[in-house]
């Protein structure tokens, strides 16, 4: 008697384990998801920061070219090559929050979409289409994989936008060094 119920026992524990790791895996994509979300959204906003302060830096200094006459000679490099890179850095961090386009990515048919939570492909259907054509992805159980694909897409795009944070942010730290140790050698060798 005792076999048989710790047989059922861990029958019982089995069939709830299944259900529980089901109930885990759609809890953790769901999570995955709205986290790559967020960290999309802090990618923006950082940018949009830098932007900022490159945008008050850049006002600032091309509302005072006027005093460019009056300034030393020594310290025309050191601003061209602040201009320059903060310039640089401030198209870099375009590119961080500049949507991009989706070149070449045509399809005929829904089954083609590399991406059915994407905007930019799912919009080029009719909607009753699109609805349909979901409902039966989701009756065919397909709702993991494609909340799969689009983590990873957004995998993608978070890759390129970080890549091109980080280079907004080097170039910033050039822009405000590189002037300073300009300065700093034209005053040692003078």
């Amino acid at each position: 008697m005792a076999v048989t119920e710790n047989s059922a026992e861990r029958s019982e524990n089995t069939s709830v384990q299944g259900r529980g790791s089901s109930h885990d895996a759609i809890y953790a994509l769901r999570t995955i998801h709205q986290n790559q979300t967020q960290i999309n959204l802090m990618a923006d906003q950082k940018a949009n920061i830098l932007l900022g302060i490159h945008v008050v830096i850049l006002t600032i200094l091309l509302s005072r070219l006027y005093t460019l006459p009056d300034m030393p000679m020594n310290l025309i490099p050191a601003l061209v090559t602040f201009l320059v890179l903060v310039t640089i850095s401030f198209v870099t961090g375009l590119g961080v929050i500049i949507p991009k386009g989706l070149r070449g990515v045509t399809t005929e048919t829904l089954d083609q979409v590399p991406n059915l939570f994407f905007f930019g492909f799912f919009t080029r259907f009719q909607e009753q289409e699109y609805v349909d054509f979901m409902q039966d992805q989701f009756e065919a159980h397909r709702a993991r994989e494609l909340l799969i694909v689009d983590i990873y897409q957004i995998g993608l795009v978070l890759k390129q936008k970080y890549k091109l944070l980080k280079y907004a942010y080097i170039m910033t730290a050039f822009a405000v060094i590189t002037p300073l140790l300009i300065i700093a050698v034209q005053t040692l060798l003078s």
